[in-house]
């Protein structure tokens, strides 16, 4: 199984929010409420398309078959 560079980085960003202070995430969150609307909306469209392209392409395989 071959890992691509987006699913590592994924990876690796999620492995790092757990080494985040406590407070860490709360002060983003109201970076993220200080935004435009415009902005906020932007965030989050990228935040839907990083998503569609972890997306498993094709369809996918039933586990059980031999069951």
């Amino acid at each position: 199984v071959t890992a691509t560079p987006l699913t590592v980085l994924l990876i690796a960003f999620g492995l790092a929010v757990h080494a985040l202070r406590w407070d860490s995430m709360t002060r983003l969150a109201e970076r993220l409420r200080a935004l435009p609307a415009p902005a906020f909306a932007g965030a989050l469209i990228v935040a839907m398309l990083v998503v569609d392209a972890m997306r498993f392409e094709g369809v996918a395989p039933f586990i059980y078959f031999r069951f």
